[in-house]
């Protein structure tokens, strides 16, 4: 981090030097000014650094800069779930093809009148019910006509989802999960063919669009 820059303004008479062992946010003073206008101060995190003694008692500088970090982890962090996490990505995704019309599978979705209950609009809740998402498992409505609800969701392989479809015929929707699953779980063309009943083959064409676009 680059030396702190005093905060500039009209020439003012200059502050008497801060008190030895004064405590200001998280800086306490442990050392008198080292350079004009300029006062040694360690923060709680055990950083020491000659800072502004201006920034100090205005409030301006309160740490080394941890304590940004840390509001900042805070900030990006949704109800101790980052977003990137992978339960996040299925609340997300889930709530996008049920409620927003200008995604593709929303026509399977929330056009056939799936819905998502009022609990699960907060991912906290969502994650208090289902947690995080096992490795090879994704959200699957155990009633295929059901709601996305407690008591009627669980993770399942896409085997068990293969066998919950209401249709024996590949469907666009099995499509579309096929192309998911092989985007985002590493599993083989062999795994989610037998999964969905269909030849490998079939699997690679529908992955490469060229079947089921």
């Amino acid at each position: 981090m680059g030396a702190e820059l005093c905060t500039l303004g009209a020439p003012v008479k200059p502050n008497p030097p801060l008190e030895f062992g004064s405590r200001f946010g998280r800086w306490l003073v442990v050392g008198r000014v080292v350079e004009r206008g300029k006062i040694l101060c360690r923060c709680d995190c055990g950083t020491e650094r000659a800072v502004c003694q201006a920034n100090v008692l205005k409030g301006v500088s309160g740490s080394c800069g941890c304590l940004r970090s840390e509001v900042s982890r805070k900030t990006a962090t949704r109800h101790g779930q980052a977003r990137k996490t992978s339960a996040y990505t299925v609340w997300s995704s889930m709530l996008a093809r049920c409620r927003n019309p200008n995604v593709k599978s929303y026509r399977y979705y929330g056009a056939k009148g799936v819905a998502v209950c009022e609990r699960w609009l907060s991912f906290q809740a969502f994650f208090a019910d289902m947690g995080e998402r096992p490795a090879g498992r994704s959200l699957d409505r155990i009633n295929p006509n059901g709601n996305y609800e407690p008591g009627n969701c669980r993770w399942s392989t896409y085997a068990e989802q293969a066998r919950n479809k209401t249709t024996k015929k590949l469907s666009a929707e099995d499509a579309q999960w096929i192309r998911w699953a092989r985007a985002y779980t590493g599993a083989t063309q062999k795994a989610i063919g037998e999964a969905f009943g269909v030849t490998q083959s079939m699997v690679s064409l529908i992955e490469r669009g060229l079947e089921w676009v």
